[in-house]
């Protein structure tokens, strides 16, 4: 037997309350591991630049190299997994928010390029902002969620009829 909480957030997953509590909670649990990933970025490079205290060269080499690896990789990253991650996002959002589909902009891929792209840019030391780029991010989870209770109310409709149907 499960405990009540659990059916009660089973039987209510597809309200708009439980839908509004998830988009705050998951891109603020997306942001809090993009800091965690970005603040390890920089104490590496920081740490290797360290490590090679009696060397300029290697000094130099290490404060050079790791954040061109790591822009290098978000970039090339983001242009296989998922190119619509490019970007703020928020031109695109703007023209979703209007009506027009834009093919795989809202898709997982996207989240995925978009959050590691993102953390490895600003692990590399760059100077950007995560406002605009969470704009995406929050419409992504927003598109998620909602293909999620769709879901979710249809197996309930169809619970409930099956429970309607033996009932009698």
């Amino acid at each position: 037997c499960s405990p009540p909480w659990r059916k009660f957030f089973l039987w209510h997953l597809g309200e708009d309350w439980v839908f509004l509590i998830l988009l705050g909670i998951i891109p603020a649990t997306f942001s809090w591991a993009m800091d965690f990933g970005i603040e390890f970025f920089l104490h590496s490079t920081i740490w290797l630049y360290e490590k090679a205290h009696s060397n300029v060269f290697l000094q130099y080499l290490a404060w050079v190299s790791i954040p061109v690896l790591l822009i290098s990789f978000s970039a090339g990253f983001t242009y296989l997994v998922g190119p619509q991650a490019a970007g703020s996002g928020i031109p695109e959002m703007k023209t979703i928010v209007k009506g027009v589909d834009i093919k795989d902009h809202l898709s997982l891929n996207t989240l995925l390029a978009k959050l590691v792209g993102l953390t490895c840019a600003l692990g590399s030391g760059m100077p950007l902002g995560k406002e605009s780029p969470f704009v995406h991010i929050g419409g992504i989870c927003a598109a998620q969620l909602s293909r999620l209770a769709a879901y979710l109310s249809k197996v309930k409709q169809c619970f409930m009829c099956a429970c309607k149907a033996f009932h009698r």
